[in-house]
């Protein structure tokens, strides 16, 4: 779910993680953010993006590989945005399925 103030993963308007066993109660998993809004480039240049909408997952054999997202630059989410586009993100870490 989104974090609109920031006020539980220390940066407004990312995503937060939340866990559940039953799908009705809910609680924050150890770390709550789900992904930082600065992307870095493959050239390392940095850029804060406004916002990261309708996040999706390719999983392959059960494991996350790519994070595709709509994003916008500047801040003020994708309808203040002077440019919008679509972008992939490489998952680094292991993903382990819980039992």
């Amino acid at each position: 779910m989104k974090d609109m103030t920031g006020s539980i993963g220390g940066e407004e308007g990312t995503e937060i993680q939340m866990i559940s066993n039953d799908c009705i109660s809910l609680k924050l998993a150890k770390c709550p953010k789900a992904y930082f809004m600065t992307l870095t480039f493959g050239n390392g240049k940095l850029k804060k993006s406004g916002s990261f909408e309708s996040p999706q997952l390719l999983i392959e054999n059960n494991t996350p590989l790519y994070l595709f997202t709509a994003t916008s630059d500047g801040e003020g989410e994708l309808v203040m945005a002077a440019n919008t586009w679509n972008i992939y993100i490489p998952l680094k870490t292991k993903f382990v399925r819980s039992k």
